[in-house]
């Protein structure tokens, strides 16, 4: 059975953490996490960082890093993006820095307590669950949809262990996301915002 996918030539602009809330070093990880799950389903994603020009311009998604909104109840979701009632996403993802963090280190990863981690895999092992947060919500931008599965990239939780560990089988779409992706990116954007509603995870 032949899988629709995106076209190779897909790309989209990321402007990440233009206030500076993040280290360097977490904030180019997550963008290369983000990035390695996208390419898998021929998107990619492109920064200022990557000092290139485009031949066209591609759409373009500001991802703001918001601080103090965790409810530790994990409500507030790792991160959101609102849609218009026509089904029309913002152009403006948020990732809940506090909810996220707190998740990736609730669990051991590859055996080892939290506890027990180096600052430098706790740093990695946050940047990976924050690019993991950012794919989810950049799925929900390239789908047009503020809707989840019961598995795969868009399904609406993670569990600690899953979002902090190396392993990303977990983060992948589904053969009907893939198909809706296909049919979504044929369709190009207009961003006239009409009463939004969220799609949080």
């Amino acid at each position: 059975m032949a899988v629709a996918h995106a076209d190779p030539s897909t790309r989209l602009r990321l402007i990440v953490d233009a206030a500076g809330v993040l280290s360097p070093v977490i904030r180019a990880n997550l963008i290369s996490e983000a990035s390695r799950i996208w390419s898998k389903e021929h998107v990619s994603l492109v920064t200022e960082d990557d000092g290139h020009c485009l031949a066209t311009d591609p759409e373009t998604v500001a991802v703001r890093i918001d601080v103090g909104n965790d409810t530790q109840s994990g409500d507030a979701g790792l991160g959101a993006i609102r849609f218009s009632p026509d089904g029309r996403p913002e152009s403006v993802i948020a990732l809940n820095l506090d909810s996220v963090v707190r998740i990736a280190t609730s669990a051991p990863v590859m055996g080892v307590h939290p506890a027990l981690w180096p600052a430098g895999l706790r740093q990695e092992i946050i940047a990976r669950a924050l690019g993991r947060a950012l794919a989810h919500e950049i799925g929900h931008y390239l789908l047009r949809s503020p809707h989840h599965t019961s598995s795969g990239l868009m399904q609406a939780r993670y569990k600690g262990s899953a979002i902090g560990n190396p392993s990303d089988r977990l983060f992948a779409l589904t053969s009907p996301d893939r198909a809706r992706l296909r049919i979504a990116l044929a369709a190009p954007l207009d961003h006239e915002p009409v009463c939004p509603i969220l799609a949080t995870r």
